[in-house]
């Protein structure tokens, strides 16, 4: 059987987090299914951190493709292109 990864729709590179997201999501229904609060940690942080995940992924933060693009601009800022 074949694994079957998420992508990112733009850049066609995993989307890790939105797994890192998923994951906190579901640590946070554990700590409101089982009332569970470990010092400052409670639903409400894993909560926040999951949605800052997936506003991250949805920014293009964290994807190979964008760092690239910085990587060559970094490259060629100081080379004058003609026209």
């Amino acid at each position: 059987m074949e694994s079957r990864q998420v992508r990112d729709a733009k850049s066609g590179e995993p989307a890790v987090l939105a797994y890192a997201s998923a994951v906190l999501s579901a640590i946070a229904m554990v700590f409101i299914v089982m009332n569970i609060r470990a010092g400052p940690l409670t639903s409400g942080v894993f909560i926040a951190a999951a949605l800052l995940c997936l506003s991250l992924q949805h920014a293009g933060i964290g994807s190979r493709e964008r760092s690239r693009d910085r990587d060559r601009d970094r490259v060629t800022s100081g080379v004058r292109r003609r026209g």
